[in-house]
C-alpha cells in the first residue's frame, strides 16, 4: 500500500527495493492518510504511517525493516495574521502540539513505536479512532 505522491513513497520504496516492479507490489495507493490506515487495519496489504499512530490509534504491527523515513512539518502564515489575537491563539496552541519535548514522536530522532509510551509524559492521550468500527464492509 502507497500514500500519495507528496510524501515521495514511490521514490522511497523504489530505494528500499530497487529490484522490485512497483506495480506488481503496490495494489493501493490513496492521497488520504485515513484510507491508507484502514486499509492497513483492515488486512489490505502493509503500509507506513507515522510512528505515533501506535499510541493514538488502533493497535498495528510495527514491522523492523531498517526502513526510517522523517518528513518535515512546516507551520507557514504570514507574519501579519500572527498580529490577530485569535490566529496567534491558533498558531500558538499548533507549535504546542508539535512540541518534540512534550510529544517524542516529533523528535528529530528515531524512537521505535513500541518504545513511545516509556518516552511520552504529557497529558493523557486519546485514541483518536476509538469508536470507529473497522469491521464494516469488506476491501
Amino acid at each position: 500500500m502507497q500514500f500519495a505522491d507528496q510524501t515521495m513513497s514511490r521514490e522511497l520504496l523504489t530505494a528500499l527495493l530497487p529490484d522490485t516492479d512497483l506495480s506488481q507490489l503496490v495494489k493501493f495507493a490513496t492521497n488520504n492518510s485515513t484510507a491508507l490506515l484502514w486499509g492497513i487495519i483492515k488486512g489490505a496489504g502493509i503500509g507506513w504511517s507515522p510512528t505515533y499512530m501506535h499510541v493514538i490509534g488502533p493497535k498495528m504491527v510495527p514491522l523492523d525493516i531498517d526502513a526510517i523515513y522523517p518528513f518535515d512539518i512546516w507551520l507557514a502564515y504570514h507574519p501579519d495574521a500572527a498580529r490577530v489575537p485569535r490566529v496567534r491563539r491558533l498558531i500558538d496552541w499548533i507549535i504546542e502540539n508539535f512540541d518534540p519535548k512534550v510529544f517524542p514522536w516529533f523528535r528529530d530522532e528515531f524512537i521505535h513505536p513500541r518504545d513511545l509510551p516509556r518516552h511520552y509524559h504529557g497529558p493523557p492521550l486519546i485514541n483518536l479512532f476509538e469508536g470507529i468500527s473497522w469491521d464494516h464492509g469488506k476491501i
